[in-house]
């Protein structure tokens, strides 16, 4: 098992654009000042393609 303290490189992607400065890659880019922002509404997502199987113990998310 790897132990992954943070995801640069990853494949990411978001339903929508809330700003053009707060696309998927800010949410993993090592950057506590930076993160992903979509629209709001229903079916809205962030998504994050792995590159190997991964066991998560934590993950933090944020609604404004």
């Amino acid at each position: 098992m790897s132990t992954v303290l943070s995801l640069p490189r990853h494949n990411v992607s978001q339903s929508s654009l809330d700003r053009a400065l707060n696309g998927p890659d800010k949410a993993v880019d090592d950057d506590q000042s930076t993160c992903a922002v979509t629209k709001k509404g229903v079916n809205e997502y962030w998504r994050i393609q792995f590159n190997q199987t991964l066991t998560v113990k934590g993950l933090s998310l944020i609604h404004i």
